[in-house]
């Protein structure tokens, strides 16, 4: 199982949760595996957890008001953060980043590698539903 985090913005993730899928424009989605887990950071703030629950598969239905994202994953949310646990664990995840991959951490999460397990050992601490 991998952890992977999206950074977008609050329309795009309250699409994401409506529709039970994540997009992306390029086809690396592909080799997600089911039961792979998708960290959601909103606005500087760890918002949710999600799980894959399905193949990846190619769709033409406009969906995010921001861009196409035909490349798409079937998600279910895991466990949803109020504002102030979301912040607590957006100071650890950012933290952790910064310790690890210094301050150029953001082609991580801009390419979706899986994170390495120290980071993801820390989120988990902090999400009771893995």
């Amino acid at each position: 199982m991998a952890m992977r985090v999206a950074s977008i913005k609050k329309d795009q993730y309250d699409k994401c949760v409506e529709f039970g899928l994540w997009g992306d424009e390029r086809s690396s989605v592909k080799r997600w595996d089911i039961e792979d887990l998708l960290v959601f950071k909103v606005e500087n703030k760890i918002k949710s957890i999600a799980k894959v629950t399905g193949l990846a598969f190619e769709d033409d239905l406009l969906i995010w008001d921001n861009g196409f994202y035909p490349n798409r994953i079937p998600i279910v949310i895991l466990k949803e953060f109020d504002d102030e646990k979301a912040v607590e664990i957006y100071e650890v995840f950012r933290k952790s980043m910064l310790e690890i991959y210094g301050e150029k951490y953001g082609w991580v999460i801009l390419n979706k590698h899986p994170l390495i397990d120290t980071i993801e050992d820390k989120l988990a601490s902090y999400i009771d539903c893995i």
